[in-house]
């Protein structure tokens, strides 16, 4: 049996093979049991529809333009991270998000959003 360890935000933290639902029990937290395709990368608990449920993670709608040394990134859901390398990590409203680069390059951008999505690496060329 597969079981699913969640946080109070629904984000996977680890899947469990376990003999019982008691051996579950045993290691603390809450779970659900869900079948073996389940993983952190893929699925996540939402816990908003009443009675936690395991369902896959949705993949982000981004609409990338890039202009000189800015890059705007549309579609990135509030609440996100935004990180690119060497700087300090950016908390998404639910504007555009615009990155300023001072150097032109190819850059990686991180897009860690609510548990719902799946993370995003995007990598931009810029100047």
């Amino acid at each position: 049996m597969n079981f699913c360890f969640y946080d109070n935000e629904g984000c996977v933290l680890y899947v469990l093979n376990a003999p019982t639902k008691e051996s579950a029990e045993r290691q603390g937290g809450d779970f659900l049991e869900c079948g073996e395709e389940v993983s952190d990368d893929s699925h996540y608990v939402d816990l908003i529809s009443g009675e936690p449920v395991v369902k896959r993670k949705l993949a982000m709608e981004l609409d990338v333009v890039s202009s000189g040394l800015t890059v705007q990134v549309v579609g990135i859901p509030k609440d996100s991270v935004v990180s690119v390398s060497g700087a300090p990590s950016v908390h998404v409203d639910d504007q555009p998000t615009e990155i300023e680069f001072d150097v032109p390059g190819t850059y990686g951008i991180r897009i860690n959003p609510p548990p719902q999505y799946r993370d995003e690496v995007l990598e931009v060329t810029v100047g």
